[in-house]
């Protein structure tokens, strides 16, 4: 019995259930194993990419009230009208493996990660559990451009049904190279843990070094180091590919002439711009002063060779004017800070692992699936030139009392390292070492936010193109800045749905072959996209060429463009709710989207320095209050002194708490957070200070849940100052202290960094 449907591949939509059996579902939604399928009606199942591009979208065969005891897929070729073909085997089917998940979870949860190979045999499936498969659809550089149409096949059980797909292909092309430069580390001592037949020296052993790195190639990734010595024959052929932009480079100092001639011989080919060396991983402050003599040090034998320290601390003055790439962790990287790095010709790249965890991305099983792929935005909105992962096969579990790694269930422990739901591992062991590594759908999502990002440079090299035809100036940096906005406002606040992401990757795959094949317009905006607060207006600038005539919609409705000759004005009020800016340039189409919440948060002062009964709710233990209440007094910290803390008790309507810390010393001073609630347990936060900085976090918490807060810090043998200068709870985040890309860079304080304050877990050192 054949069936026909047609299924809608929206982001964001709810899957929807057909017969009891199959579901289409956005790739970015990550579905357990036990989740309920809900349904929807029927519609075309829709793709669209550039070419050089992987799509990855999924089905969900649920298993209903009597489970499904044989279902297979078929994929047959695509054809465009014109007989062009989208060849079936351009796809990959992968079939996810669960992996069941207790710590850091509510409760015992079974989510997708290690993406099988899928052969077309028939699988079952149980009553009550669901079954993912991933599709990834690779459009090939010379894939003709167009709309292609066909169907993929699925049996279950003694009906078959069809899913009729389109899929567009824009002309432009992805480059082979990458925009950006990375090191997701491959740990040559982890190889050997599946396949205990071999030996280092084996050549079979070497054959799987190569194979993991040139898989990590196909993902948009470098391994950090090559799978072969550097000043091997054998490494000019992965120097000379043009997927190949990062390497390391050793360096012995006690063997100083080895190093000199690795970088000579690397000079002399042009590669030794994408090397770098990393001598020290993530030293304390106290440990900066050697970090100098050692970038001096290699200096001295290579001065154009450049140096990268992962930093885990948000400022480090000593390393100024030293450091060629600095590398912070997430959770310290200052928008002003290392973008003013920049600006004097030191490049930026940054890295998470354990730590921080959500509300940041990650790449923890744990987290939503588009996590990893929002990296790729974030990155390319704060023109962050490099991301370093430090592991991507820990097939092992490092084990605290022992110091040391242990084996590992590899497809059932998520805990490789403690604290962090596949952490150090992006990638399962394949079937034998000569078999292709099995890929995490984490690892496909960073390959999709890779891909975002080059979608992203390629819009900026089309308007600055754009402007150099129009004879204009234009802020290209800002429009991507002002795009991103809409589904990232920082690295901590950002739309975890799939929804936004396909809505506006969608638009700007439009506007960048629009720029690129059709008219030349550009718009430059006061206001960044996304939700902006009540009453908020928008000035508009537009270029074209001067034989156009543009028009403008808002919502629909026709609105009034000043000037001519080329150049347009505009200025709007934003009403309440969804706002569609749209302009009409000949066969350009420039769309823009804001929302403004249609109820402001409820906000209330804790701390009123003004009131006299403010002091009355402090509770203070060895710390010191100095000057009049009304500026915000410092908070003076004895050294030597345990637990100096200040308690303020919590009210029962707080959803979110607006702290701002202003540090009165030239030193890093980290300010811990304990919300105490009645059973007498914590939630623990910390903030770091910058020397004589301000600070401004936001932190969710649950309304009535916690009746006290704590400031609270180490005992260091120094004295601290600092002061509150607000500590305030919302309803709900407010629209007008989110960053705005569209003004000057705040200074300190103005605006709150980072977003949120992060959970404390202090992050021990790994032992590699």
């Amino acid at each position: 019995m054949m069936k026909f449907l047609a299924i809608l591949l929206l982001a964001g939509c709810r899957p929807a259930l057909f017969g009891g059996g199959v579901a289409v579902v956005e790739a970015m939604e990550k579905i357990a194993r036990s989740a309920p399928v809900e349904k929807r009606e029927p519609a075309v199942w829709q793709l669209a990419a550039l070419r050089n591009e992987h799509e990855l979208t999924q089905l969900v065969f649920t298993g209903g009230s009597a489970g499904i005891e044989a279902a297979s897929i078929t994929v047959q070729a695509l054809t465009q009208a014109n007989g062009a073909e989208f060849p079936a085997a351009a796809v990959t089917v992968r079939q996810a493996r669960y992996l069941k998940l207790t710590e850091q979870v509510p409760e015992p949860v079974e989510l997708p990660d290690a993406l099988m190979p899928y052969d077309g045999s028939p699988f079952a499936v149980a009553a009550g559990q669901n079954q993912s498969f991933y599709f990834d659809w690779f459009i090939a550089p010379e894939t003709p451009p167009g709309i292609y149409s066909g169907c993929v096949t699925v049996q279950i059980d003694a009906e078959r049904w069809q899913i009729p797909l389109t899929l567009t292909v824009y002309p432009p092309v992805l480059p082979q190279t990458p925009s950006y430069q990375s090191a997701f580390a491959i740990w040559d001592n982890q190889l050997l843990v599946p396949y205990p037949e071999l030996t280092e020296e084996s050549p079979e052993y070497q054959r799987l070094k190569e194979n993991i790195y040139e898989f990590l190639l196909d993902y948009r990734l470098n391994a950090g180091g090559l799978p072969v010595p550097l000043e091997s024959p054998e490494a000019e052929a992965y120097l000379a590919d043009p997927r190949v932009n990062t390497f390391s480079i050793p360096c012995d100092l006690q063997r100083p002439e080895q190093f000199v001639a690795c970088c000579d011989y690397l000079r002399e080919r042009g590669w030794l711009s994408r090397g770098f060396v990393y001598p020290v991983d993530e030293p304390e402050p106290s440990a900066y002063e050697m970090c100098v003599r050692t970038i001096e040090a290699i200096h001295r034998l290579a001065p154009d060779a450049r140096v990268v320290i992962p930093t885990n601390h948000p400022v480090a003055p000593l390393l100024e004017k030293q450091l060629d790439i600095w590398c912070p962790n997430l959770n310290h990287y200052s928008p002003a800070y290392f973008q003013a790095r920049q600006q004097l010709g030191e490049r930026v790249w940054w890295y998470t692992c354990v730590w921080p965890p959500p509300p940041y991305p990650t790449y923890l099983v744990n987290d939503t699936a588009t996590a990893p792929r929002l990296l790729g935005w974030l990155q390319a909105r704060y023109r962050v030139e490099g991301s370093l992962y430090w592991a991507v096969n820990i097939w092992q579990k490092f084990d605290w009392q022992s110091n040391r790694y242990v084996p590992r269930d590899i497809w059932n422990d998520p805990l490789a390292y403690p604290g962090g739901n596949g952490d150090g591992f992006l990638i399962y062991p394949g079937t034998s070492p000569a078999a292709r590594p099995v890929p995490s759908l984490r690892l496909e999502m960073i390959r999709q936010g890779n891909e975002d990002f080059e979608l992203l440079m390629l819009l900026k090299k089309a308007m600055q193109a754009a402007a150099d035809r129009l004879h204009c100036n234009y802020d290209a940096d800002r429009r991507i800045e002002q795009a991103v906005n809409r589904i990232a406002p920082s690295l901590t606040v950002f739309d975890r749905s799939a929804a936004g992401i396909t809505e506006l990757r969608q638009e700007l795959l439009r506007e960048l072959t629009a720029l690129t094949n059709g008219e030349p317009a550009l718009l430059t905006l006061s206001e960044p996209e996304g939700t902006r607060p009540a009453g908020t207006v928008v000035s508009g600038e537009l270029h074209t060429r001067p034989a156009i005539r543009p028009a403008a919609t808002v919502n629909g409705q026709s609105l009034p463009l000043s000037g001519g000759d080329g150049k347009y004005t505009f200025e709007l009020t934003l009403p309440p709710g969804p706002t569609e800016l749209r302009i009409q340039a000949g066969s350009t189409a420039l769309l823009r989207r804001f929302s403004v919440p249609s109820v402001e948060p409820v906000a209330e002062n804790i701390l009123d320095w003004n009131a006299p009964e403010t002091i009355g709710l402090l509770s203070l233990n060895h710390l010191e209050l100095v000057g009049p209440l009304r500026e915000a007094p410092q908070l003076i910290v004895p050294a030597d002194c345990d637990f100096p803390n200040l308690r303020i008790p919590l009210g029962p309507n707080c959803r979110y708490l607006h702290v701002v810390l202003r540090n009165h010393t030239a030193r890093l001073t980290e300010i811990f957070l304990k919300l105490h609630d009645r059973d007498k347990s914590f939630e623990l936060y910390k903030i770091a200070l910058p020397p004589a900085g301000t600070e401004s976090a936001y932190i969710e918490i649950t309304p009535g849940h916690y009746e006290q807060l704590e400031f609270w810090l180490q005992r260091q043998s120094c004295e601290r100052k600092f002061s509150i200068e607000q500590l305030a709870w919302y309803s709900d985040l407010p629209v007008k202290q989110m960053p705005s890309v569209a003004a000057a860079i705040p200074p300190a304080g103005d605006l709150p960094r980072n977003g949120v304050a992060f959970r404390v877990k202090e992050k021990q050192e790994r032992k590699k």
